[in-house]
């Protein structure tokens, strides 16, 4: 998220919670913010737990050097398809996989070596 869709979110949260408070409706502006952030917090756990094991795997030789980036697209279009943590990546097949966009053959034999990688951590 660059620095200026971030102010413009914070711009528009608290305008949201300013007219809402002017409404009488402060719990529930509260409750929807508070499952905003931790989603938002979810979802950057998860792209940073993906960037973290493409840089092992590229170091233990399970990706080339020239598939960083594929790490960075795996993260993008699983979270674009609402995916955002392994239990609900889990949950999808590879022929659900491919029909996100931007997440081709590539990127589905990386995000397997990912999943792989992060199941062999589990159980390290």
């Amino acid at each position: 998220m660059s620095r200026t869709d971030y102010d413009y979110y914070i711009y528009h949260t608290l305008t949201q919670i300013r007219d809402i408070l002017q409404l009488g409706f402060a719990k529930e502006i509260r409750e929807e913010n508070l499952r905003l952030a931790e989603n938002k917090v979810n979802e950057q756990n998860f792209i940073k737990q993906i960037s973290d094991y493409t840089d092992e795997l590229i170091s233990k030789g399970g990706l080339a050097q020239s598939q960083k980036h594929v790490g960075t697209r795996v993260s993008s279009c699983l979270v674009r398809a609402g995916i955002t943590s392994f239990e609900e990546y889990d949950t999808w097949g590879g022929k659900e996989l491919v029909k996100i966009r931007n997440f081709g053959g590539r990127t589905l034999e990386a995000a397997t070596k990912i999943r792989a990688w992060h199941e062999r951590k589990q159980r390290d």
